[in-house]
């Protein structure tokens, strides 16, 4: 999607927000799983890309360069929330146990794993796309992908094989992911 009257800014960049903020504030929302954290970054996405608009080159692919918005704010974040730990611990006490399990494993994979993992897993997007957000070749994005999905996996089945709730929840983490067969 091209953003036709960049300069002028109005009605093109109110519908750049109505095609991807479902998808901008979902990712993030996968991301830092916290509603508010999401909210928050999703809207300083969206003043970020409004006040770049007029640099922006005219080819730009506006998905990739949104979500690229999107990972730079996410990183930023991160980089806060390290002192934040006890905080993330007393929320987790609210969880049921298997999605609590999935969560913590997703925020202990590496920064760029979680973030290629989201993209990938609840965006759709392609490792071209995601290569692009990230910074990096799509080549890499898609080693980002398998290597959380790897870590994912061997995390979910290591401690407590042989429970049918754990072999679900893998399954549902995994279904439809790039596995190579298709």
């Amino acid at each position: 999607m091209l953003l036709e009257g960049r300069v002028a800014g109005g009605t093109a960049f109110e519908k750049l927000v109505e095609a991807h903020h479902s998808d901008i504030h979902r990712y993030l929302w996968h991301v830092v799983t916290l509603g508010a954290a999401a909210d928050d970054l999703s809207a300083e996405t969206f003043l970020r890309a409004f006040r770049a608009r007029r640099s922006l080159p005219v080819d730009t692919d506006l998905r990739p360069w949104l979500f690229a918005i999107a990972t730079r704010l996410c990183r930023k974040h991160f980089r806060g929330e390290r002192g934040r730990a006890a905080t993330l611990a007393a929320r987790k006490q609210g969880r049921s146990a298997n999605r609590g399990r999935l969560e913590a494993i997703i925020r202990r994979l590496p920064l760029n794993q979680r973030l290629a993992f989201a993209m990938r897993r609840f965006h759709d997007l392609g490792y071209d796309a995601i290569g692009a957000s990230l910074g990096c070749s799509a080549g890499r994005a898609q080693i980002h992908v398998f290597d959380a999905l790897r870590r994912i996996r061997r995390e979910l089945d290591a401690p407590a094989r042989g429970n049918g709730g754990e072999s679900r929840q893998r399954a549902a983490v995994t279904r439809g992911s790039d596995d190579g067969t298709g």
